[in-house]
């Protein structure tokens, strides 16, 4: 019971987190004052940093006091980004990696479309396609598309000193593992399961379309049998390296043998 307890409660603070970091969307947007307010914040960050470097030169304890005062909001803006910092690159993190899944698919079919290397004229296939290899790659491909985000992510995850007590590496491993993924991909199939057979009962469409509907559903089967064709390749025994190797091996020995008898017929 506590352990349930303790993951509700850790739940409660992402949750917590995103409606701060969305309300403070919001009411930035809700009143229009997006331009005013990052020029505000540049504009103080700037005379707070004249302050501090002026506060070193300056020996009057009245005005240290002073520039102290007006450099709290400055420490308060510090001490929430450093909060707010792992969240914001953790979600940056997915985002790339959603982003990535989607562009190699959709690139790909789109690229042998223009140039007519393979021609599919139904529309509904290539979002077929697109969509079931978009959740192949992103299980199959885990391990490069996590790599590869390490490379081009803003964070500079390899070589950022500032940053590397935060471990976002380890982080983004553990958000972002296969498993995590795959159970991911499962909750949004069984979400948009329920969701398109409910309009679909009601003579209505999720999508514009009940052919994509069924595209969607018919994803869903493909990544089943997908999973479980993988869960059984780790289970089997067979390697064509191994199978390889012992006919290899049985073909030596049947040189060896022939080597014999023409050893014994001399």
């Amino acid at each position: 019971m506590n352990n349930y307890i303790k993951e509700i409660k850790a739940i409660s603070v992402f949750i917590a987190v995103g409606l701060l970091l969305y309300s403070f969307v919001f009411i930035l947007g809700y009143y229009d004052i997006q331009n005013y307010f990052y020029f505000s914040i540049l504009a103080y960050i700037l005379v707070a940093g004249i302050f501090a470097i002026a506060s070193n030169s300056i020996k009057s304890q009245l005005l240290h006091k002073i520039i102290n005062i007006i450099l709290i909001p400055l420490f308060i803006i510090l001490s929430v980004g450093t909060i707010f910092i792992p969240f914001g690159f953790l979600f940056l993190h997915v985002i790339y990696y959603v982003g990535l899944s989607l562009l190699i698919p959709f690139g790909i079919v789109e690229i042998f479309d223009y140039f007519k290397i393979v021609v599919i004229a139904n529309e509904d296939t290539k979002l077929y396609i697109k969509f079931t290899a978009t959740v192949f790659i992103a299980v199959i491909l885990n391990y490069q598309l996590r790599k590869l985000i390490y490379k081009i992510s803003i964070a500079r995850i390899n070589n950022s000193q500032k940053l590397k007590p935060y471990e976002l590496d380890k982080l983004t491993d553990y958000l972002l593992s296969e498993n995590n993924i795959r159970f991911l991909i499962y909750s949004l199939y069984v979400v948009l399961l329920f969701v398109i057979n409910f309009y679909n009962f009601e003579d209505n469409s999720l999508t514009k379309s009940i052919l994509n509907d069924k595209v969607i559903l018919q994803s869903f089967v493909s990544f089943i049998a997908f999973e479980r064709a993988v869960t059984l390749l780790k289970q089997v025994e067979f390697k064509p390296s191994d199978f390889l190797h012992k006919i290899g091996k049985s073909i030596l020995n049947k040189y060896n043998d022939l080597d014999k008898n023409d050893d014994k017929k001399t």
